[in-house]
């Protein structure tokens, strides 16, 4: 029976960690005897052709890694599609490149990324798998979470204030967020005024108009990805 992979590439560190906790039948990921890491899914068991498991392995790892970003932070750098494999009956593999067929490391001086609760407390490796499904699972059947969670991985200020407005039109509007509890109403101000200032980011910001005033303390980025990464994670623990 011929089995479907994705192969995937991307920092050591980074597969080890996405090995490490997607391990169920529906998203496993495993570094075979070849050296490669690769993605299997029973979802490509129903798929006939490399194509079809391209675009379904893309969108996996798209939410995988959007949910390995917002809970481990920018310790977490994107796993990259590399190409789909096919393993014959005669454990041949064939791994597609563009419409051909062939038969047949980038080093990055970091800490292994821990998930880290609000009250400095560390998740231990179950939980933080949970977690991590659980955000996938909702990504898959939820348009809105999944556009969250690509927006945020982006990390840029333009998809930050995209993945805003996400939160937003899912809560009813960006005081139904603050109402909420997922952000106070000073920060929300600070994030949303130093996005929409060209005179504070130049070409980054969400508006050119100059009538978009900066506030008097602006926004760092990495404030910024901290600001929305709580906002998603508060949102997504209602859902």
């Amino acid at each position: 029976m011929t089995e479907w992979l994705v192969r995937l590439k991307g920092h050591q560190f980074d597969l080890e960690e996405l090995a490490d906790h997607f391990i169920s039948a529906d998203r496993n990921v495993k570094k075979d005897q070849d050296g490669y890491h690769y993605l299997r899914s029973s979802e490509f068991k129903n798929l006939t052709d490399s194509e079809a498991v391209r675009e379904r392995g893309s969108e996996l790892l798209r939410y995988m890694n959007g949910a390995m970003k917002l809970l481990f932070g920018p310790s977490y750098q994107a796993v990259e599609f590399d190409t789909v494999t096919r393993i014959e009956e005669d454990g041949q593999r064939y791994h597609t490149v563009g419409s051909s067929i062939w038969i047949g490391g980038r080093s990055r001086a970091t800490i292994k990324p821990t998930l880290i609760r609000a009250d400095g407390t560390v998740e231990d490796v179950p939980q933080a798998t949970t977690k991590l499904n659980t955000l996938v699972a909702l990504a898959n059947r939820s348009e809105k979470v999944a556009d969250a969670l690509r927006f945020y991985e982006r990390g840029d200020w333009v998809n930050l204030y995209k993945a805003w407005e996400v939160v937003c039109d899912a809560a009813g509007g960006s005081h139904a967020v603050v109402n909420n509890g997922w952000a106070g109403e000073l920060v929300r101000n600070r994030f949303t005024g130093t996005a929409q200032s060209r005179a504070e980011l130049g070409d980054e910001a969400r508006h050119a108009s100059e009538k978009y005033k900066a506030p008097e303390n602006p926004m760092t980025l990495d404030e910024a990805q901290s600001f929305m990464r709580s906002v998603i994670q508060a949102w997504v623990a209602t859902l």
